[in-house]
């Protein structure tokens, strides 16, 4: 089956877009069961936590390559979202003030699916930003956000077996801040697209090098 099968009814005009053909072909060619060379670690910041109803007010992204953080490959940007009025801003500082001159989500989408193409993505809780940007390309493409994606805490839970599958934990010792701690890696940026995403980053390293031979392909969602 198609990755596509499933799209909605959209104008002619924002389904054959030219951001959309690329993406398309390159998910079409895309192996889903294979990790790719290149992956996309990244993070958003919403106006809450219900991905049917809610949206992204940032989105933040950068590139592992072999095993190395590549700081001069990033993306980051504000996303204006009309009808915004703060409510989500003590988690995340970001106030409708700060959105003023930030582009639309429209004008986001097709510079953000030119950075990630078709790499694997990375994320902590990866689903939930998955599926925002999911929603996001379904309004305006009709399209579906198909990128192979690998869970930062599915990874800790397997290379570390203080964290094992086999064990009940408290939720919060699965949480960003906690891990981070406790593999001592800086919180800095706390609550920022891309400052979650670079930590997120430096947590899947840290996490690859305790257990190298860790076959990622079996963690792939």
């Amino acid at each position: 089956m198609s990755f596509f099968s499933g799209r909605k009814s959209v104008s002619v005009n924002a389904s054959e877009a030219p951001e959309i053909k690329r993406y398309r072909a390159l998910i079409e060619a895309m192996n889903p069961k294979s990790v790719s060379d290149t992956l996309v670690v990244f993070d958003t910041e919403t106006t809450g936590l219900d991905v049917r109803k809610d949206k992204m007010l940032s989105i933040g992204a950068i590139k592992i390559h072999k095993n190395t953080l590549l700081v001069d490959a990033c993306f980051s940007t504000y996303i204006q979202q009309p009808g915004y009025n703060g409510e989500a801003a003590e988690v995340h500082g970001i106030s409708p003030d700060l959105l003023k001159d930030a582009p639309p989500e429209a004008e986001v989408l097709p510079g953000w699916l030119d950075f990630v193409q078709d790499s694997t993505l990375v994320g902590h809780h990866v689903s939930f930003d998955r599926n925002m940007v999911d929603q996001a390309l379904q309004r305006h493409y009709g399209e579906n956000f198909v990128n192979i994606a690998l869970d930062t805490v599915d990874l800790t839970r397997h290379a570390d077996d203080t964290f094992s599958p086999h064990k009940t934990l408290p939720a919060n010792q699965l949480g960003l801040d906690y891990l981070c701690k406790h593999y001592n890696i800086p919180i800095e940026d706390r609550h920022t697209a891309l400052g979650d995403a670079y930590m997120t980053g430096l947590l899947f390293l840290r996490l690859r090098a305790l257990a190298p031979g860790l076959d990622l392909a079996r963690l792939l969602k």
